[in-house]
Formats: C-alpha cells, sequence, structure tokens
C-alpha cells in the first residue's frame, strides 16, 4: 500500500516548472504515473498537480455522468509538515492510494444511477 506521505514526496519531487494548468495528459508524463494509482480510468474523472503557495495540491475531479451535474474534487496537499485530504473542502479520512481509489470507485458507481 502507498501512503499518502509517500504520493506527496513524490509529487513534490517534480519539477514545478512542468506542472502547467492545461498542459496536455501526454506531455505530463511523470505526472500522470505518479497520479495514475489514485481513480479508476474513467472519462469523467480527472487529475492532476497544480503548484500553489510554493507547493503543490493534487487535484482529482469527478464529472458528473447523469443529469444532476454534481462534480466532487478530491484535494491532496501538505500544510506545515501534515498531509491532508479533502473531499468538496471537508477533511476525508483517508491514508492510502487504495483508500482514495476505492472511494474515487463509489463517487463514480452513485453517478451512473
Amino acid at each position: 500500500m502507498t501512503t499518502i506521505t509517500e504520493l506527496m514526496d513524490k509529487v513534490l519531487s517534480l519539477p514545478k516548472n512542468e506542472l502547467r494548468p492545461g498542459t496536455p495528459t501526454e506531455e505530463r508524463v511523470l505526472e500522470m504515473k505518479i497520479l495514475f494509482p489514485l481513480a479508476p480510468q474513467l472519462a469523467n474523472v480527472r487529475r492532476g498537480c497544480l503548484p500553489k503557495n510554493g507547493s503543490v495540491e493534487v487535484h482529482v475531479r469527478v464529472n458528473p455522468t447523469s443529469f444532476n451535474n454534481k462534480y466532487h474534487e478530491i484535494n491532496i496537499f501538505r500544510h506545515n509538515g501534515k498531509d491532508v485530504v479533502t473531499i468538496n473542502g471537508a477533511i476525508l479520512h483517508a491514508s492510502t492510494v487504495e483508500e482514495i481509489h476505492q472511494y474515487v470507485s463509489e463517487l463514480c458507481s452513485e453517478n451512473a444511477h
């Protein structure tokens, strides 16, 4: 199992100048390799890293697949040396990448109904 701390250590080691919003996924090979395990490979799931306040945040967005237009945003970031995971702004108690993957999978199945 990969801990959130291990994930963030890898993310924070990425060259910041390569983390640019709007860059095609094909050009973000290292970033996508690190983030791949966070969520299932589905068209309605987006993931990426964004430089923010001298650090880097990981974003996983689950877009709606039904008429409800509700999306979910999972953010992972390091604040004062502690790794934090939030879903739509609320703390999500997940300590491993696998737990987040499972959670995103459940969100995707909810959106399908």
